[in-house]
Parts: structure tokens; C-alpha cells; sequence
């Protein structure tokens, strides 16, 4: 009842043979196991010792000598190539650096813009840069924001490019008008400066920066493939598709394949359902033996929500992977079957996602004429509402969980809501960590909230950059708490720089974290909707409720939740919502009417 179909050669001669059942899993499965080198010649032996030998050992090795190493993707990295990308990337970063801070470039600016556009180039990653700025641009020329996420928020070329809206530099003031510039210390973020004039003009000067260093993007030497991650309206993210399809072809563009995996729960409930289905009962050491087999085992293909893949002219998907051809309603005709994690270093991927939040900021600006771009990220009353945690249908605020976050951590600035984001969305950085450190007397400015934190921090001790580096990658990885000699190494290291056991502590108990540029773009477009809410509070909810809720007819229970908060918000600001009006009502949004609320009508 059992076939014997392959084995697999190991160097040092031993070898096992896979075995399978040409029954159903319901019998008795005790045969089914990788057989030592010694088993092997046992259940060969009827053919003679020789002979066993040959079969079980030198023939099989013998096939391996003569197959060579076959890797299953293309090595090296090939981005599509445009003319001149560097020079005009080069020529519209400098551009714009001018147009901000003066013909003459202040030191630290000009050595941040020259270093980052070097690593760009010796690299090949104008292409990339190049692709993001023409795509931004596409969509801000038909008036929407678009923002960026993850850490290309820590690239100033970005910035400059417009790609991104968080200015990387060290808080500093900046006149427009006769370029005066200052570089200033003992404040951790530029948004938190005080209002000041400008000494030579008398003009007010524009506060900016937010301390992200570049090594969290591209690695110390600059040559670690960047990812550029942009959320785009969801209302044209299809525009934004298109475009990108239309620059290099049906051909040389493809979604970005997923797999996903089995998780510890679903592991459980297949243990559960092969129990119950064969009359079973595991131990308990045998149930925790099945489950970490089963976990991270491959459950399905999928999609990326807004990754795409572009190839060079002149290659092939199939020359890294698989294609697996996607139905006709796809903007993208194609996605790749290896998961994009498999290509990351080989071809350029592209976030191109949509959100929900680029939508809400262009009805705020129709629905009052004030644009973000106006909006003061400084102003006091904006933090004061943070303070008291009065951040109802504040994106990224609004939770219990958040609230009750900003009820405990008093955030009295910019900086410090940065911090909160970075400690809520990481993993073991806030709860049974930071939370308690807060307890014992940290403050919050203190604690590891993001991998630029411990980068810039560790830094500052004076520990070598490409050591820091190091250490923040394990640190944001979850890996700092494992006991191997690297670990202990760079625990060694911290601990003769002098930083304090209890930091150090944290780190080790951190299994993911944040990264800052992230932080900073997302609290960035926090300020702004509590800006619009402070001072146009009929016109933000019904550009919240439009966006949000649109004109559903059922909400789940969280969904209802949150209608009822905001209904009960808009009461006691003397706001009603009124009932849809056939002469007034719009067809799809809420509208302001006689400074009340006008649902839209019914289709």
C-alpha cells in the first residue's frame, strides 16, 4: 500500500526517501516518514548490499553532481529605463531646494541633497524616483492630494520632488521671502517651533522639519532598493493606474502577487476539524508539534491592493516569474504568481493604493475653499483638542483605543503625536512596554516609538552609524530579544555607550515598529482634518459623513457606533442633521444647509 517515489541526496551521502499513503489520511499514517540513510538500506537489502548501496546513496548523489545550481528567479536588478531620469530628477530637486532656502544652499541641506541624488545615481534608482514624480503629478494636476506612506517620507529628494509632503531636515525656520534660514536645537520637531519673524525682512517665517534620517529608506550606503508607497484618492486611483500603464505598456506591467499564509488560528481549526472528522484526540505536545508545522504554510494566491511590477523594454514577466492573466475588468492585465516579496530586489514595484482620506481633504477644501495646503499645522488650539482627546472622526485619532492613548500620554505638540502613532501601530511598543515605562516616571520624548528613534538616539550616543543601523534593523524586526551571539554583540555595544538598561530592555521586548516618515505624513493629515473640525465644524462632518459612510442603507455595529458619536458631537455644536429634501439635497453627499446638515436623497 505504499510507493516509494523520490529521494532527495544530501553531501554527506545520507539520504531519505519520501513515501506516501495511496490510502486516505483516515487510516493509519505511522509509515509515512523520512527514512535515515541506515532504514533506506533496510528496505532495499533485498537487492543485495552492493546493489542497496548503489540505490540508496552513490547513485543518487551521482544525479545531484551533475544537475548545477538552478535559481528559480532571474538575479540582479532591472529597472525600465528613461532618458535622462537622473538629470531631470537632479535638475527639479535642486530647483525646488532653491526656490525654498536661496540661490545658496545652507551646508546641511546641500550635503543631505547631494549625498541622497549620489546614492540615486550610482544605484539606478532615478527610474523610480522619476516614475513617482510623474504619477504625483498626473493627479495633483487634476487637484487632488496625494500622500505618501511608509518611509519614503525620509528621502529629501522626495520631498523636493513633491512625491512626498515631510521635509526630512532637523527643525529649522525658513523666510520665503528673502530665503533667512536657522537650524534650530533643543526642539525635536519643526512644526513645534515657535512663531517668529524673520530678522532681516521682519516677515514671518515658516517653520519646518522633522528629523527623519535617510539610512531607515536605503541603508547606510545608500544601495538598499527603496519603497515608494503612495496613497492616492480613491476616486481616481484608476487614473493613476492607467497613466502608469500607459508610460510602459500593457506588457512591461503587472500586479503584484501575494501568498498567504496559514496563521496559528486556522492551524488550530484544521487540527480541530481532522480530529473531529477522524474520531481523533490529540495530546497536547502533539497538537503544538502539528501546529508549528502547519503555520506560515501556503493557503492561497492573491493580489496586492495597489502594487505593480514595470520591467525594462526588451524582457518578459516569465523571465522572473509565473503570469497568472487577471479578468478584464483589471486595469492590469496581468499579476504575478511569486509573491512580491520574491522580487523585491530584482524588479521595480510601485505602491499605487488608494485612500480614503486624500478624498475627505478635497471635499473639505470644495465644501469650505480653504486649501490644506493653507492649513497651520502649529496652531494651539489644533494640539489643545488632542490634549483632551476631543478627536471624534479624526482620521488615525478617533478609536477608543487612540483616545484613551491620548488621555494617558497628554501630547502637549506635533513630536508628540508622532510618538503616540508610532507606539500605537508598532508591535509590543506600547502595551506591556511603553505604557508601563510612562508609569515609572519615562517621559514620553523618551521612549522607543519608531526605528528612527532608535537610529538618531543610539546615534547620538555615539555608536558607530552602520552599527546603529544594524541594531535598528533588528530592533524593528522583532529579533533584538533573540540570545545569539549578533544580539549580544549589539546589546555589548549599547551598554558601553552608556544607554540606560531600561531602554535597552524595551528594545528587546519590541517585535515591530513604526517607521517615523510614516508617522509624520499620517499626523501631518490628522492636523489638518482637526484644523477643518475646530473651524468649520458643520462643513467637516458632512464631508466625514459623505466620505465615510456615503449613502449606505445598512452599517454593522461599529459602523453605527461611530454614526450615532458623530450625530451626538454635531447636537451639542448645535448641528442637526436633517432629513433628505428633494429640492435642496444633493444626489450622493451630505451637504451644509442653513448651517445644519442635509442628508443626500434617496436614488
Amino acid at each position: 500500500s505504499l510507493t516509494r517515489y523520490g529521494t532527495k541526496p544530501f553531501t554527506d551521502g545520507r539520504c531519505v526517501c519520501l513515501v506516501r499513503a495511496t490510502y486516505g489520511y483516515e487510516n493509519d499514517n505511522k509509515n509515512l516518514y523520512f527514512r535515515t540513510t541506515e532504514q533506506m538500506l533496510e528496505e532495499f537489502s533485498y537487492l543485495g548490499e552492493d546493489a542497496a548501496r548503489k540505490v540508496v546513496i552513490e547513485n543518487p548523489n551521482l544525479i545531484a553532481d551533475l544537475v548545477d545550481e538552478v535559481s528559480p528567479i532571474k538575479e540582479g536588478f532591472y529597472p525600465p529605463k528613461i532618458e535622462n531620469a537622473y538629470e531631470q530628477i537632479s535638475e527639479i530637486a535642486v530647483s525646488k531646494a532653491k526656490e525654498i532656502y536661496g540661490k545658496s544652499l545652507p551646508a546641511p541641506i546641500a550635503e543631505r541633497l547631494n549625498t541622497e541624488l549620489c546614492h540615486i545615481k550610482n544605484n539606478d534608482f532615478a527610474t523610480y524616483y522619476f516614475i513617482s514624480y510623474r504619477l504625483v503629478k498626473r493627479i495633483k494636476d487634476l487637484g487632488y492630494y496625494v500622500g505618501a506612506r511608509g518611509a519614503v517620507g525620509s528621502s529629501l529628494v522626495a520631498f523636493l520632488l513633491e512625491i512626498s509632503d515631510v521635509n526630512p531636515l532637523k527643525a529649522h525656520y525658513y523666510c520665503p521671502r528673502c530665503h533667512y534660514n536657522s537650524f534650530e536645537t533643543g526642539v525635536a520637531d519643526g512644526f513645534d517651533l515657535a512663531h517668529k519673524n524673520c530678522p532681516v525682512c521682519k516677515s514671518k517665517l515658516k517653520a519646518d522639519g522633522h528629523n527623519v534620517p535617510y539610512e531607515t529608506f536605503t541603508g547606510c550606503d545608500g544601495d538598499k532598493i527603496p519603497d515608494i508607497d503612495l496613497n492616492f484618492p480613491c476616486s481616481v486611483q484608476y487614473l493613476a493606474m492607467e497613466y502608469f500603464k500607459k508610460m510602459f505598456g500593457e506588457a512591461q506591467t503587472a500586479y503584484a502577487g501575494t501568498v498567504s499564509r496559514l496563521s496559528e488560528r486556522m492551524a488550530e481549526l484544521y487540527i480541530d476539524a481532522y480530529q473531529e472528522k477522524t474520531a481523533t484526540q490529540f495530546t497536547k505536545k502533539q497538537r503544538e508539534y502539528i501546529r508549528k508545522k502547519l503555520v506560515d504554510v501556503k493557503r492561497q494566491s492573491g493580489q496586492h491592493p495597489g502594487g505593480v511590477f514595470v520591467l525594462p523594454q526588451g524582457m518578459e514577466f516569465e523571465d522572473f516569474t509565473p503570469i497568472l492573466k487577471n479578468d478584464g475588468t483589471s486595469a492590469i492585465q496581468s499579476t504575478t504568481h511569486l509573491d512580491f516579496h520574491f522580487l523585491h530586489n530584482n524588479i521595480i514595484k510601485l505602491d499605487i493604493l488608494g485612500h480614503i482620506v486624500p478624498d475627505f481633504l478635497k471635499l473639505l477644501e470644495e465644501y469650505t475653499g480653504v486649501s490644506i495646503q493653507d492649513v497651520a499645522c502649529s496652531d494651539s488650539e489644533i494640539y489643545g483638542m488632542f490634549e483632551c482627546a476631543d478627536t471624534i472622526a479624526i482620521p488615525e485619532f478617533s478609536s477608543d483605543f487612540m483616545r484613551n492613548m491620548l488621555r494617558e500620554t497628554s501630547p502637549n505638540g506635533f513630536d508628540d503625536l508622532i510618538k503616540i502613532t508610532g507606539l500605537s501601530h508598532g508591535t509590543h511598543t506600547w502595551l506591556d512596554n511603553g505604557k508601563e515605562l510612562l508609569t515609572e516616571g519615562v517621559s514620553l520624548s523618551q521612549l522607543p516609538a519608531n526605528r528612527d528613534d532608535v537610529f538618531l538616539y543610539l546615534v547620538d550616543c555615539g555608536i558607530d552609524r552602520k552599527d546603529v543601523f544594524k541594531i535598528a534593523e533588528y530592533v524593528r524586526r522583532g529579533r533584538l530579544g533573540d540570545e545569539n551571539n549578533m544580539t549580544l554583540k549589539y546589546i555589548k555595544l549599547m551598554q558601553n555607550a552608556g544607554v540606560e538598561a531600561w531602554y535597552i530592555d524595551s528594545l528587546k521586548k519590541i517585535r515591530y515598529m513604526f517607521p517615523k516618515a510614516h508617522a509624520v505624513s499620517y499626523v501631518m493629515n490628522a492636523v489638518r482634518c482637526a484644523w477643518f473640525k475646530h473651524y468649520y465644524p458643520a462643513e467637516y462632518y458632512a464631508a466625514y459623513l459623505t466620505c465615510f459612510f456615503g449613502n449606505k442603507k445598512e452599517m454593522n455595529e461599529d459602523e453605527n457606533r461611530q454614526y450615532d458619536e458623530i450625530l451626538n458631537e454635531c447636537r451639542t455644536m448645535g448641528i442637526e442633521l436633517l432629513l433628505p429634501d428633494k429640492n435642496h439635497s444633493h444626489s450622493e453627499k451630505y451637504i451644509v444647509h442653513q448651517g445644519n446638515i442635509l442628508m443626500p436623497r434617496e436614488n
